[in-house]
């Protein structure tokens, strides 16, 4: 995950149904070396509202891990 490109992430999102947060994080130039460091404030900025869209992005990225 720490590798990924910005597209990369978007294809994640996209695979999440949350494609409706892809032009932020690409606004954003969320890389996956980004990506992993993001808090809940971070997604809260992103635009990602919803306590519930935050907490699962936050177990998808702890449950992916370094790949």
């Amino acid at each position: 995950m720490s590798g990924w490109s910005g597209d990369d992430v978007i294809r994640w999102l996209e695979s999440l149904n949350m494609a409706e947060h892809c032009a932020a994080f690409a606004a954003h130039s969320i890389s996956g070396a980004t990506l992993i460091q993001l808090t809940d404030d971070d997604f809260h900025a992103l635009g990602i509202t919803q306590f519930g869209q935050r907490k699962m992005l936050q177990r998808a990225i702890e449950n992916r891990g370094e790949d």
